[in-house]
């Protein structure tokens, strides 16, 4: 494993993860803003419940907080153990998985909802962060599908 290559992944996931904040620290700033395209929007949207805009019980969004914070835990241990197998494709997708998790987590403890801001119409209303969680678990999924047998964290 190269240390550019190490390095260049997560330039790569750490850029969206930074692109990701600044929309929301803009849109929190800035609510009445939105960009109309062709086939979808951006505007701000706070989303108190869980992914693709589904609502749970507040009191129960508020137990999964400290698991979705423990989960994160158990994955930087789990990083850890494929920087020391050198395994590229794990770090960045699990580096991509992380860091939208915590961008998402953050927005928990400051605002009580996850900022989203990208409509797509035909789509819950969603962010990069989320792009981000989907992208790195498909990878994570993949990597252990094709390995033959399932892998303990």
């Amino acid at each position: 494993m190269t240390k550019i290559k190490v390095v260049f992944i997560n330039l790569v996931a750490l850029l969206l993860f930074i692109a990701d904040r600044l929309l929301k620290i803009y849109l929190i700033r800035n609510p009445n803003t939105a960009w109309d395209f062709k086939i979808f929007d951006f505007h701000l949207w706070l989303n108190p419940g869980i992914a693709f805009g589904l609502q749970l019980n507040p009191q129960l969004i508020n137990i999964l907080i400290p698991v979705i914070a423990i989960i994160i835990l158990l994955l930087v241990f789990y990083l850890i153990k494929e920087y020391r197998q050198q395994n590229l494709f794990l770090i960045f997708f699990l580096t991509l998985l992380l860091l939208g998790a915590i961008s998402n987590l953050i927005d928990r403890f400051l605002y009580d909802a996850v900022i989203d801001y990208w409509d797509c119409y035909f789509w819950p209303i969603f962010n990069l962060a989320d792009i981000m969680i989907v992208v790195g678990a498909t990878g994570w999924l993949i990597k252990i599908l094709n390995s033959g047998k399932p892998k303990r964290i």
